[in-house]
């Protein structure tokens, strides 16, 4: 079950998008949906209106059955450096892939490490969207709400081949994804929820993300003395 879990939030890696975080100074703008907006439309306007954004910070937790909790914020700067930390309930860890090293500190011990992430610029996570299906699109004053159901994916290897293949293994109840987005078309919270169950008994699966920093991440680097 520990595969799927991680696959899983692997797969919110790729699914979910971002807030600027302007910590209440800004006005908030409500959104409005014309008769000819469709979930596909709104997320080509995501996708066009962040074409050269490179940097990120998102940060989101992955639960199963309320329990096993797993909290991550994964960075990546301008260069396109990354800094990925996971903490879980047995251990804590943190990833530092700089200027083409990787370093791991996994509780309180550094290291070099040949962990491979691959992960997406901003620009790259936003188009990704694009492979999503049709979704429901709803309003709730300042975002638009739009609602997928994952299961009438045929291929979920579109976002984790890990994701795809662990889940054979389960009888899966239901798989949905709500992504938010605000009127600068900038997907501030992603949520994924769903209902597993094999032999033995039933997961409740629940993971959220956002971003924050967008375009605006200062260069990442590997703590001196560590």
């Amino acid at each position: 079950m520990k595969k799927l879990v991680i696959s899983i939030f692997s797969a919110t890696l790729l699914l979910s998008a971002c807030s600027n975080s302007n910590d209440g100074e800004e006005e908030v703008k409500e959104v409005k949906q014309d008769k000819s907006m469709t979930s596909e439309s709104l997320i080509d306007e995501v996708v066009a209106n962040n074409q050269d954004v490179i940097s990120y910070e998102e940060r989101g937790t992955l639960t199963m059955n309320d329990e096993d909790e797993l909290n991550f914020i994964v960075t990546i700067d301008n260069d396109e450096n990354v800094k990925f930390e996971v903490d879980t309930s047995d251990s804590v860890f943190t990833l530092y892939d700089v200027n083409g090293e990787k370093n791991v500190l996994t509780n309180g011990e550094f290291e070099t490490s040949d962990i491979e992430l691959n992960p997406l610029t901003y620009r790259e996570l936003v188009e990704k969207l694009k492979e999503l299906p049709k979704g429901d699109l709803k309003t709730d004053k300042d975002v638009y709400v739009i609602t997928y159901d994952l299961l009438t994916i045929e291929d979920l290897s579109i976002f984790s081949n890990e994701l795809a293949s662990n889940l054979q293994d389960y009888d899966v109840e239901n798989l949905s994804l709500t992504l938010q987005v605000n009127a600068d078309y900038k997907v501030v919270r992603a949520d994924v929820e769903g209902t597993l169950r094999d032999d033995k008994e039933n997961y409740d699966i629940k993971g959220f993300a956002t971003f924050e920093n967008i375009g605006e991440v200062e260069q990442i680097e590997v703590p001196k003395g560590e």
